[in-house]
């Protein structure tokens, strides 16, 4: 066999090899491409479910916070009465454990007694300590409603759009905590006479 046909044989199989390599390598790339991609849907996917979930509770408790004022039975038409007395019970996100009813400034125990918010006053005293909103209603866990875009701590009033706040409901220095069961808070509103504010009462079951 003469050098020229050795040549030529070396050139081929070395021109094999190299096409050989250059399909495995073309191979390599589209399937860690094809992870990749995967990868990148997956993350996307998971974070758009994660923000329509986030969403919802929000939703949750904006509405939660909007019933109890305005809905058929709630503060506003129970304000409205000379006395009335009326048991709701509004949805709510299930990531909040409870719905309490207190003065932060001036909270020094719970009713009824759960030792599972045996430091609640003591949490929110020194949370709103420097606050001059009038917070009188608390989501609990604290910091977990700011979590979907919601402040833990709410002022609820009985006034209309436009119209000075008014300070219609009852607080204490005993916080009323209401336990969320299946997603709803059930309460009682109770106002007395014509000059008494609303008391916020556990339904106890």
């Amino acid at each position: 066999m003469t050098t020229a046909i050795k040549g030529n044989l070396f050139k081929q199989s070395f021109n094999r090899i190299l096409m050989n390599k250059k399909g495995d390598f073309q191979l390599s790339f589209q399937f860690i491409f094809s992870i990749i991609l995967i990868a990148v849907v997956f993350f996307v996917g998971f974070y758009v479910i994660k923000i329509f979930l986030d969403q919802t509770e929000k939703i949750k408790l904006l509405d939660f916070t909007e019933q109890l004022k305005n809905s058929d039975g709630g503060l506003l038409d129970i304000w409205r009465q000379d006395s009335a007395s009326q048991i709701i019970s509004l949805p709510i996100s299930n990531k909040i454990e409870y719905v309490c009813f207190a003065n932060f400034s001036s909270c020094s125990g719970i009713t009824p007694y759960d030792s599972e918010l045996s430091s609640f006053c003591k949490n929110i005293t020194y949370s709103y300590r420097s606050s001059t909103e009038p917070y009188n209603m608390f989501f609990y866990p604290l910091g977990r409603a700011e979590k979907y875009g919601v402040k833990s701590a709410q002022a609820i009033s009985c006034n209309n759009a436009g119209e000075t706040l008014k300070s219609c409901v009852a607080i204490n220095s005993t916080a009323n905590c209401i336990k969320v069961v299946d997603g709803r808070v059930k309460m009682k509103l109770l106002k007395e006479n014509e000059t008494s504010k609303i008391q916020i009462l556990p339904v106890l079951t």
